[in-house]
């Protein structure tokens, strides 16, 4: 049988002279004697259990947890419940990491679309990210409604030319003005707009905002805060 000292069952596991003399005073790893010096001796039972005990804590297991398993008779139920339970707190906490990636990536996205960030204005921060998030599911939706609306225009106009029935189109389009007006006003009740200049957070009238011209992230509004007349960003 192949005797190993504490440094040369530490070196052959790869962990530290102190990692085995913590684990000793934990009652994890107990050598198999000690020399006739005092010294600690083990053996290769204790090198693979030096293995193992290395191998569940690169799992995530705890100390305590590693201890309850090696005591346990039910070896394989208890293992499975620990990485049962390592695996949720994991997963929770890759979820957590997503979401703070995220919201790096949305604050990247704000500093390119030259949104205005301060010390102040960064404590609601968060907030302003949900509502950011919500305005891109209603940009989507509003897209998808406006592609709709376009092919029942489209029908209308062909069922005009070929039926030569007018009245029928101008019937058709009534509706169809009715819905794109509610769709614009919901719209714009959901958004408000930030001033590059003083930084204001404001909500334009609604004709300013209907005849301004803008782009998908941006209207081209006055900022009642300040004197600036400009193209304003959406939030």
């Amino acid at each position: 049988m192949v005797n190993y000292s504490t440094g040369e069952l530490a070196k052959k596991v790869g962990v530290s002279i102190r990692t085995v003399q913590y684990y000793d005073r934990r009652q994890l790893l107990s050598p198999a004697k000690l020399s006739e010096a005092g010294r600690r001796v083990y053996t290769d039972h204790e090198l693979e259990q030096l293995e193992l005990i290395t191998f569940l804590k690169s799992l995530g297991l705890s100390l305590n947890n590693i201890k309850e398993l090696l005591n346990s008779p039910n070896f394989d139920e208890v293992l499975q419940t620990l990485l049962n339970q390592e695996e949720l707190q994991l997963k929770q906490k890759i979820k957590q990491q997503e979401d703070t990636l995220k919201t790096i990536g949305e604050i990247k996205h704000w500093l390119t679309d030259q949104i205005p960030i301060t010390p102040n204005s960064f404590i609601g921060i968060e907030e302003s990210i949900r509502r950011r998030r919500s305005l891109t599911r209603k940009r989507s939706a509003l897209f998808v409604f406006g592609g709709l609306i376009d092919i029942l225009e489209i029908l209308a106009i062909w069922y005009g030319i070929s039926s030569s029935n007018w009245w029928a189109v101008v019937a058709a389009f009534c509706p169809i003005i009715v819905a794109v007006a509610i769709a614009v006003y919901a719209y714009y009740r959901s958004v408000e707009y930030v001033c590059p200049q003083c930084e204001a957070y404001f909500k334009p009238a609604f004709g300013e905002f209907f005849w301004a011209k803008h782009s998908p992230k941006t209207r081209w509004l006055g900022c009642p805060n300040c004197d600036y007349e400009g193209y304003c960003v959406e939030i």
